[in-house]
């Protein structure tokens, strides 16, 4: 099991679960922004490696958008949008997850 993307897998759990209910949490405001920036980072760096190789990486898509929202509700706005991409990011994240844990 490799450390690193465990540690990615967590941040990707914590990620999801701050589109889910993050908003409706005062105490969570002023955390989003470090958790939009790491996903948005991540996901940035995910598809600018996977252009090149010549395939289309959906994870990291989904990092990016990811990271987009988390900016969007740092800022304060809350869409009913977000809360079905919270769910598509759940599953994401747990499949990383389970690919780590399983190393395959």
């Amino acid at each position: 099991m490799n450390p690193l993307l465990l540690i990615l897998g967590i941040l990707d759990t914590c990620g999801a679960a701050i589109i889910m209910w993050g908003p409706g949490i005062p105490v969570i405001g002023p955390f989003v922004i470090y958790f939009a920036y790491m996903i948005l980072i991540k996901g940035v760096i995910s598809a600018l490696v996977s252009f090149p190789a010549g395939f289309f990486d959906w994870m990291g898509t989904l990092d990016v958008i990811a990271g987009v929202i988390l900016i969007l509700i740092s800022y304060g706005m809350n869409f009913q949008t977000f809360y079905i991409f919270a769910i598509i990011y759940s599953f994401k994240a747990i499949y990383c997850l389970f690919r780590t844990i399983l190393s395959f």
